[in-house]
């Protein structure tokens, strides 16, 4: 992760004949999908929390776009809350340079509109579905 405190990190990766295994940072919290679901409907996160979680999601992206890095996957499965309560990005698994293969990859839902290309900002669209979501606890519908 090239120290962005915003994104899980990766203390260790190894190969069986069969399998790969990454050691990752842990985060006891859940994913933001789990707090959407399971805490803002009964305790909805206060404006102050929100802006935080904003500003920590964005800083992992910017900090991945800085380096030249396309996430393809933001949405609220895809970022933990540590033990202090503090957002990660993970699974960066389709990440791509960019400039490289942009196939349209992820989860459906987070696409950017129609016709757009992949580029840094489609992330920045897939944050803001996020966190429409994690406001209201639905996510945005189009019509």
């Amino acid at each position: 992760n090239d120290s962005c405190g915003f994104i899980t990190s990766l203390y260790l990766a190894f190969q069986t004949p069969d399998d790969v295994y990454m050691v990752m940072e842990f985060a006891p919290g859940g994913s933001l999908h789990n707090f959407i679901q399971d805490v803002a409907p009964l305790d909805p996160p206060t404006a102050d929390q929100t802006t935080l979680y904003l500003a920590e999601a964005f800083s992992a992206i910017r900090h991945m776009h800085s380096n030249g890095y396309v996430n393809r996957d933001i949405k609220p499965d895809n970022i933990l809350i540590d033990w202090d309560g503090h957002l990660k990005l993970c699974d960066l698994g389709l990440a791509t340079k960019e400039g490289g293969d942009l196939a349209l990859l992820g989860t459906e839902f987070f696409y950017p509109p129609k016709g757009e290309p992949i580029s840094f900002q489609t992330d920045y669209w897939s944050l803001g579905l996020t966190f429409v979501e994690l406001i209201t606890s639905k996510q945005p519908i189009f019509e």
